[in-house]
């Protein structure tokens, strides 16, 4: 908050006091010049939701020589739940396990306690599991920094979401991140059965819907070359397909594992989960025609995956809560930002017309935020930096 002042010179006013209030607070001052501003940082962080008033005077001795400024109303969209914590996950390749990197940001006279737990996880038969164990807590030494805590995943795991916790004001602070790991059981990337290598990694971009970054899995057997070269599979590379079946309608799509998923059922729905077999635990899939989106739900999960009907990820829904995480594609089908309908966040995505591949993705209303990505001459992602700094660098082996 700035307060701006003019007022009579000190012959007429040798007595300048400017005058500040709001909730909690009073402040006044003695101001040598006629004319000048006056910055006031008032901390929020802690404060209740609700609109609060500030207003600022002048005055020289017992009479006012200002009048009161514009009454400024100020929301404090503040909730017991607040963001003072971000969460990534990676998969370490050559021990299987999951690595978490917590950042925190502490109020320095408040506790400095961390957990964590596996709040949801998928098996490899598509169950969806809503609680998980206690993985780890810490105390933090510092107000603002960075916790790293390697864990276990279960040994049948194909996705898993993360959540930490830290005590905030009048309740807590959480954040969730989230892996898929199609190989989670520890061990090397290479399969012992045909050799194909398969491994995830996860750019940690500000945190959307479900609660994770940017999500790559590298599946050497994958010739498909897709936003990130070849091999590499993204969220912009889920996609939808129909065709004409004996039920009268078969929609095909490939799930955020690049598994697909095949239901069948006249145009328009219902459809039914015809494979992967269900066995009485069946995902839905619904058409809605007035926005024109196939919406998948997995058994037990309240947020839809959300496609278009030219076949295209279009982003998720919370059923719970109506909160939306939507991608968006240019006039060629390349992918060109992701945004949250809660946070306002918004990843402003970059791809090259001619390759069709991702070069860059930067964070709207954070400039210092830029993820580059940079190829080879064959089309194979090389190296991931951010802000102009090594993130990722890979290597490829060619076969004979």
């Amino acid at each position: 908050m700035t307060i701006g002042w003019s007022i009579l010179p000190a012959a007429c006013c040798p007595n300048r006091y400017i005058h500040s209030e709001g909730p909690n607070f009073w402040v006044h001052d003695f101001v040598a010049q006629p004319v000048g501003s006056w910055p006031y940082f008032y901390d929020v962080s802690c404060a209740a939701p609700g609109l609060y008033e500030f207003m600022a005077w002048a005055n020289y001795g017992a009479h006012n020589c200002g009048v009161y400024s514009p009454t400024v109303r100020v929301p404090f969209l503040v909730s017991p739940v607040n963001k003072n914590l971000k969460v990534s996950l990676r998969r370490l390749p050559q021990t299987g396990k999951i690595e978490a990197t917590v950042s925190y940001t502490f109020h320095p006279n408040r506790p400095h306690n961390i957990n964590l737990a596996i709040s949801s996880w998928r098996d490899d038969q598509g169950v969806l599991h809503t609680t998980g164990p206690h993985l780890a807590s810490h105390t933090a030494q510092t107000d603002t920094g960075q916790w790293v805590h390697e864990f276990t995943p279960p040994s049948s795991a194909h996705w898993m979401q993360v959540r930490a916790t830290a005590p905030r004001c009048n309740g807590i602070s959480e954040a969730y991140g989230d892996v898929n790991c199609a190989t989670c059981p520890v061990g090397d990337p290479v399969s012992v059965e045909d050799g194909a290598v398969t491994m995830e990694d996860n750019d940690p971009l500000p945190s959307m819907l479900r609660g994770t970054g940017l999500q790559r899995t590298y599946m050497s057997s994958e010739g498909a070359a897709g936003a990130f070269g070849r091999g590499w599979f993204t969220m912009f590379d889920r996609m939808l397909a129909t065709a004409a079946s004996a039920e009268g309608h078969a929609v095909t799509l490939s799930t955020e594992m690049n598994t697909l998923m095949t239901f069948t059922g006249p145009i328009g729905g219902p459809y039914v989960q015809a494979a992967p077999r269900a066995d009485g635990n069946a995902a839905t899939l619904k058409y809605n025609a007035s926005l024109a989106i196939y919406e998948l739900r997995r058994p037990g999960d309240t947020i839809v995956s959300r496609y278009n009907s030219s076949g295209r990820f279009v982003g998720w829904r919370d059923l719970a809560t109506a909160r939306t995480g939507t991608i968006a594609y240019d006039a060629a089908g390349l992918p060109s930002s992701v945004s949250d309908s809660w946070s306002g966040l918004t990843w402003t995505v970059t791809a090259d017309p001619t390759s069709r591949r991702v070069t860059s993705i930067a964070i709207s209303g954070t400039p210092t935020i830029v993820w580059d990505y940079a190829y080879d001459g064959t089309g194979n992602l090389q190296s991931v930096q951010l802000n102009g700094a090594a993130w990722r660098t890979y290597e490829y082996e060619t076969t004979a």
